[in-house]
């Protein structure tokens, strides 16, 4: 990436009024999100250091959702994804998702998830470990095409992505 402009990219990937707009409209109970989505990058990223600096971002983000939850009125699911797919590099996205008249497909659950990596890269793992001790709970997949996935919920924020496997034996 050119270097030029970098730093008006980073300060503008920190601005948070678009958040704070959904977070009002949450607040109010007037918004149907249907899969919301912000993507966090705006060119491939390959490196550790770009790939941190968007994490980075991208938990700030759900921290905003984290604090402001106890003012939100109506029932969404917000979560984080992050995929290194083949040919675009990382791909870091903050979805919202609340129930719509276009489809009834709230609450959404992610399965076929698992709480093995399906990465290899040290820094990335040690970063997300990190993390867990913060709330967050963290899963892995690969996709249709074979590509690492991330999952990241906010425990005990909105409604839950992922059903937890029952014991045997358990109701």
């Amino acid at each position: 990436m050119k270097k030029r402009g970098l730093k008006r990219y980073y300060c503008n990937l920190n601005k948070r009024s678009y958040i704070e707009q959904i977070i009002t409209g949450l607040r109010n109970g007037v918004v149907e999100y249907d899969y919301e989505h912000i993507h966090l990058d705006r060119y491939s990223l390959t490196k550790w250091n770009e790939i941190r600096l968007h994490l980075d971002v991208l938990f700030k983000l759900l921290d905003v959702f984290k604090s402001n939850y106890e003012t939100i009125r109506m029932p969404f699911q917000v979560w984080g994804y992050v995929c290194f797919q083949r040919d675009l590099g990382c791909q870091i996205v903050l979805y919202i998702h609340t129930p719509n008249s276009d489809f009834d497909d709230f609450p959404m659950i992610i399965s076929n998830i698992s709480e093995t990596p399906t990465i290899s890269r040290k820094e990335l793992l040690a970063y997300l470990e990190s993390m867990t001790t913060k709330g967050y709970d963290i899963r892995y997949s690969n996709n249709c095409d074979n590509e690492p996935e991330i999952f990241i919920a906010i425990k005990n924020v909105g409604m839950p992505i992922f059903i937890e496997a029952k014991m045997c034996g358990e109701l």
